[in-house]
């Protein structure tokens, strides 16, 4: 995201329950909160921190509105946050409700947490969404006479080790923003692939958003962005090697996801991590996104070495280390040492 989460401010929580679906027929429906839960700052600053825990973890992605998706949830928040007079209750049964509906009997029973918030004095909308382990139990209390549940209970047994699985999501208006709203959402079960229907579930079926940046745009932007950045910033040819061969060993991974940050901690020396982490974000690399290789899949294959004379060689990546040797000579010059059976030479 954007916006900086420090100046995140918690004003008001209201929690509905999301029962199982019985297995035959749908239910009696959600158990809805008629009054905001009571809120102290004590548990203000907690949902607070869970909120930017979850948001700057490395299972965290920018999203947009998906203008062709048919959930009422963009609506739902698009009136909220464009009003200072919208029903906070009433949308937040409206979200609940579709949560509801789109659910089967395989979705546990669970909790749905909205919170109206600010993030630097811009008004913010947050999601929790919470898959309660079995055995543990909720009821609902009375607050001026009304149904809601109390809030730390649900920071006792709900948000500790019992939850198995909570979603993060996070909507602030965002003038400068094309779309109106800087936003991001976080699953600590999964990241987006295409082909993670559980996290896709939630990002698309119940929010209505897609990805801000298509993953395989991501991906290509990454990889290109590293490469400018070591070549620009790495001047040992030892060193630059090295670290080329890291981003595609990273891209060719069976990691789903890529984390900026997380890359840079693990390859790169501690002077050079955040020079890398800013450089890939002035190329709009998000901090964290879905790994898809697909637009440089030729790149991936080989490296192209080339030199100030206009020598050229290109090597295939994956016998690059059993026959090809990069060294640095005393007069700052590079030497590349090829051994290997000579087959053919031919003008070109």
């Amino acid at each position: 995201m954007k916006c900086d989460l420090a100046f995140l401010q918690i004003n008001k929580i209201i929690i509905h329950g999301i029962p199982k679906h019985a297995k035959k027929g749908i239910g009696a429906g959600p158990l809805y909160s008629e009054i905001e839960s009571p809120l102290d700052q004590d548990l203000g600053n907690y949902f607070k921190d869970r909120v930017i825990t979850s948001l700057k973890s490395h299972k965290s992605y920018d999203v947009s509105f998906d203008l062709g998706n048919a959930s009422p949830v963009p609506a739902l928040l698009k009136e909220h946050l464009d009003s200072n007079k919208s029903d906070f209750i009433n949308i937040s049964k409206k979200i609940a409700a579709h949560l509801y509906a789109i659910q089967d009997g395989t979705n546990p029973e669970g909790l749905l947490t909205i919170l109206d918030c600010s993030v630097n004095g811009k008004r913010a909308l947050g999601l929790i969404k919470l898959e309660k382990e079995a055995g543990v139990s909720l009821e609902e209390t009375l607050h001026e006479n009304l149904h809601t549940f109390d809030l730390s209970i649900i920071r006792n047994l709900v948000l500790t080790a019992r939850t198995k699985i909570y979603k993060v999501a996070l909507f602030v208006i965002d003038d400068t923003d094309e779309s109106g709203y800087d936003a991001a959402t976080s699953d600590n079960q999964s990241g987006y692939g295409s082909s993670n229907e559980v996290a896709s579930f939630f990002l698309s079926k119940f929010l209505g958003c897609k990805l801000k940046q298509a993953s395989d745009v991501s991906t290509k932007h990454f990889y290109e962005a590293a490469e400018i950045f070591i070549n620009e910033r790495v001047e040992d040819p030892i060193e630059r090697t090295q670290f080329h061969g890291h981003v595609v060993s990273e891209m060719m991974s069976q990691s789903p996801t890529v984390s900026t940050e997380q890359f840079a901690e693990t390859y790169f020396p501690v002077e050079m991590r955040n020079d890398f982490v800013t450089a890939l974000e002035s190329k709009d690399v998000p901090e964290n996104f879905p790994k898809d290789t697909t637009l440089i899949v030729k790149k991936l294959k080989k490296t192209l070495y080339k030199f100030q004379s206009g020598i050229q060689v290109i090597a295939p990546n994956e016998v690059n280390e059993e026959f090809l040797e990069v060294s640095k000579l005393e007069n700052g010059k590079t030497k590349i040492e090829i051994t290997d059976q000579l087959t053919e030479v031919k003008g070109k």
